[in-house]
């Protein structure tokens, strides 16, 4: 990949806990001609400040994220 090529992004919510607390995403980037330049994988958690612990997040925010992982996954079937 050159300094001066175009490149896209993807991001895909892979897996998500039953309460949303901890999630599993992936990133590609990808070359002009659609190959894939870089593939990351990575894990997070919601996180309260006030108590100081991995909390579930707000429901909006998890029925979000939970919407995305079906569609990944009702996806990935096909």
């Amino acid at each position: 990949m050159l300094i001066s090529e175009m490149v896209r992004s993807d991001c895909e919510l892979v897996d998500i806990a039953p309460d949303g607390r901890k999630w599993v995403m992936k990133h590609r980037m990808y070359k002009e001609n659609g190959e894939i330049a870089a593939e990351m994988i990575y894990r997070g958690a919601w996180f309260d400040l006030k108590v100081r612990k991995v909390a579930a997040p707000p429901k909006e925010v998890f029925e979000l994220m939970n919407s995305l992982n079906k569609a990944y996954h009702e996806e990935e079937k096909s």
